[in-house]
């Protein structure tokens, strides 16, 4: 008798590993990049997927972009060269700062803790709570 549960048991397992063996390798392949419908993990800094994507979500929304990426929304070009990685966003910067759409965040995946996703002058930004700009992903005028 505890032989055939032995083996009742064992036929299950191997049974739910083949069925369920791929499905839990294509799961395990989205946590550990942080894309598709589990996202979870989240980077430092915007990698060659994530502008990717960005790019291609910006291209898709030319017809109806969100307030921070519109041509009304862009600073001066003196003001432009000083968004970079380190730069501090001033009061009059913080004003402008909107949040990035939620379709768009999707695609991002989570900003690491304490960052998040902002969107200002044309321009996606990770930053910190201090406003430090950690990376950016420059839109369609010449950067």
């Amino acid at each position: 008798m505890k032989r055939n549960h032995l083996l009742a048991t064992f036929c299950t397992a191997v049974m739910l590993t083949v069925g369920l063996g791929p499905m839990v390798s294509a799961h395990a392949a989205d946590q550990g990049r942080g894309r598709g419908r589990g996202q979870v993990q989240s980077h430092d800094r915007f990698d060659d997927h994530d502008r990717q994507e960005a790019n291609s979500w910006y291209q898709s929304h030319q017809r109806a972009l969100p307030r921070g990426l519109r041509d009304n929304d862009r600073f001066a070009p003196d003001v432009e060269v000083r968004i970079q990685d380190g730069f501090v966003l001033d009061t009059r910067m913080r004003r402008q700062v909107y949040a990035v759409p939620s379709g768009l965040l999707r695609l991002l995946g989570p900003a690491p803790r304490g960052e998040r996703y902002v969107m200002i002058n044309g321009h996606i930004l990770l930053i910190d709570r201090g406003y430090r700009v950690i990376d950016v992903i420059h839109f369609g005028h010449g950067r």
